[in-house]
């Protein structure tokens, strides 16, 4: 009997929790930014690219670091990565979807970006349903895109958004241990799946008023354009 009372009372506890969460909200949608502000997803080319010397391709200095022991935590490299030097129409079938602008930036910037993003841990044994409800993402991309709209509003000389990144890659010495994609990569078979953030912005970028929910009890907060 004690065992079912507490029970209820934990169920209990989380419903009001999951309330209070609903309660506390604030809400982002694309008008909160100007007409010529740039979104879009970002990537650097041997992260996804492969193609490991196709094309009369040279070696790069990544094709040969990785390939020395030790390098990358996992033992991995780039040589396939997400293989997007075979599979780029299929990419594009995706960022359709996504409806960005400027649908992947390959990082070659003529100014010093801030690069940000969020990770999901990692290991082999793991499949796309582990990765697919990224709602920490999800939270993440909003939460910082409130306070990015607010700097702006303040005066803040900011031009553009990218995610990191359009898909899950090899992430340098991490090797594939940490995803940032908003698309799943199966790293073995290389089909691409959508993750809940990827749905978030393209909903985002349609302007669509979103919410997000804090978990950090802080106030609510609407902005306006």
């Amino acid at each position: 009997m004690a065992c079912k009372a507490a029970s209820r009372w934990l169920l209990l506890l989380f419903w009001c929790a999951h309330l209070l969460l609903r309660l506390c909200s604030s809400e982002i949608d694309r008008s909160q930014f100007p007409p010529s502000f740039l979104f879009g997803t970002s990537t650097s080319a041997y992260q996804i690219e492969g193609g490991y010397l196709e094309g009369k391709k040279g070696l790069s200095n990544w094709d040969v670091y990785t390939h020395k022991q030790g390098t990358i935590e996992d033992g991995s490299n780039g040589d396939i990565a997400a293989d997007h030097y075979h599979r780029y129409m299929v990419q594009l079938r995706m960022e359709a979807m996504v409806i960005l602008l400027l649908i992947t930036t390959i990082v070659i910037w003529f100014l010093d970006p801030i690069i940000l993003g969020y990770a999901q841990a990692s290991n082999r044994s793991m499949s796309a349903n582990d990765f697919t409800g990224d709602m920490g993402r999800i939270d993440y991309m909003s939460g910082y895109l409130e306070f990015l709209a607010s700097a702006i509003r303040k005066g803040a000389d900011v031009r553009g958004y990218f995610v990191w990144s359009l898909l899950d890659d090899f992430e340098w010495t991490s090797g594939f241990t940490d995803r940032f994609g908003l698309y799943h990569v199966d790293f073995k078979t290389l089909k691409r799946t959508p993750k809940l953030s990827a749905e978030w912005y393209r909903k985002f970028l349609q302007g669509s008023l979103l919410t997000r929910e804090f978990q950090n009890g802080s106030q609510p907060q609407k902005y306006t354009s």
